[in-house]
């Protein structure tokens, strides 16, 4: 069989080969969420999965589930269902320079993530803020535009947006619950901002 995207495609096969071995009742258990007829439950961004086991397919009934399409978030669900903790948040953010091993990953999430979000969504604000209410995001001040996401668990982000103008050009900064200092590596922390721009985008294209 041709593998057309190993980016996406042989991460999701080593983690769905892994997810395979694991003690699915064991599991649920240590991360709080129910399992039944060989399925995870549980919420992300606002919607509700089952994670099937021992094959790791993701399925939804609620409509617009994005991400029972998306391998980039199908591969991080199985990665939380691997070796995610409930670690609470104490409703405290950090930005991601703070997290651990933030410095070493700053360029890549600058680039991929605060740059990417200031520049793309600059021209259409309308556009960024309904698509961000659509997924789940509750507004938040201090920023021309900014949201608080409820990633999965007691996982948060916020993200914030400022217009650009004559003086200044747009600017973007996305801050972290507290519990992903200890919950997620800095690059999973790069993946969920990621996952999180990419939704927004394609539903604005949508519009």
């Amino acid at each position: 069989m041709e593998v057309k995207n190993n980016k996406e495609e042989l991460p999701l096969q080593y983690y769905t080969d892994r997810f395979g071995l694991i003690d699915p009742e064991q599991r649920a258990k240590v991360l709080e969420i129910p399992y039944a007829d060989d399925c995870f439950s549980l919420t992300f961004l606002g919607k509700r999965y089952q994670i099937h086991w021992p094959d790791g397919d993701v399925s939804s009934d609620e409509e617009d589930a994005w991400a029972a399409g998306s391998n980039q978030a199908r591969i991080f669900l199985l990665r939380y269902l691997l070796n995610g903790q409930p670690f609470p948040a104490n409703g405290k953010y950090l930005s991601f320079r703070e997290l651990p091993s933030g410095e070493v990953y700053i360029r890549p999430f600058t680039g991929r993530c605060l740059t990417r979000s200031a520049w793309k969504y600059n021209g259409d604000p309308a556009g960024f803020c309904a698509a961000a209410e659509a997924l789940g995001g509750v507004p938040v001040d201090h920023a021309d535009a900014g949201y608080r996401f409820d990633l999965i668990g007691d996982y948060h982000l916020l993200f914030y947006l400022w217009a650009g103008d004559d003086e200044f050009p747009p600017n973007a900064q996305v801050e972290f619950s507290n519990n992903f200092a200890v919950g997620f590596t800095a690059e999973d922390s790069v993946v969920a901002a990621e996952m999180i721009i990419s939704a927004i985008s394609a539903r604005m294209k949508r519009g």
